[in-house]
């Protein structure tokens, strides 16, 4: 099955020019790092990295937390546009086994917010994850999930550019 759509995706076309709605996620292109103290007290370290790939046709990220020097949680996600639906998308793979597809509800004001389901290993959650710029160097992650029918915060993030 994978072959078949491997060589469905492989129909040659023109090469297109990055998406127009991925632009303003090229501020996120590099490497970032954050810190913090998860809620039973241990300290954590994490990085995330975005690069573009497929000739600038979808944002990659890989991330990777550590506590006591060794990486407790890893997550490969990737970023594109849907062109038949015409909205930005994303797909995420933990290192647990869990997997979500999110979609960008929207974006104002450096901010942008992706809803969609992930589940793992008996658990199944609609989550939403806003991603906002606070500076050139600065980003915060706020992630929610849906309990009752709102969402409910369950952790806030900066991040900083790697330098």
């Amino acid at each position: 099955m994978m072959l078949a759509l491997i060589a469905a995706l492989a129909v040659p076309g023109s090469l297109q020019e990055t998406p127009e709605a991925l632009e303003p996620l090229k501020y996120f292109i590099g490497s970032w790092t954050g810190q913090g103290k998860l809620d039973n007290g241990v300290e954590y370290t994490d990085e995330q990295r975005f690069e573009w790939v497929h000739n600038r046709q979808f944002i990659k990220s890989e991330y990777h937390c550590k506590t006591g020097g060794k990486i407790v949680h890893t997550a490969t996600s990737i970023i594109g546009y849907d062109h038949e639906k015409k909205r930005v998308f994303a797909f995420v793979f933990g290192g647990t086994g869990a997997s979500g597809r999110t979609e960008l509800v929207n974006t104002e004001q450096d901010r942008f917010v992706f809803e969609g389901r992930a589940s793992g290993p008996g658990v199944a959650v609609d989550d939403r994850v806003t991603n906002a710029k606070v500076d050139e160097d600065t980003f915060s992650v706020s992630v929610e999930q849906k309990k009752d029918g709102k969402f409910t915060e369950t952790g806030k993030y900066v991040y900083r550019r790697k330098k």
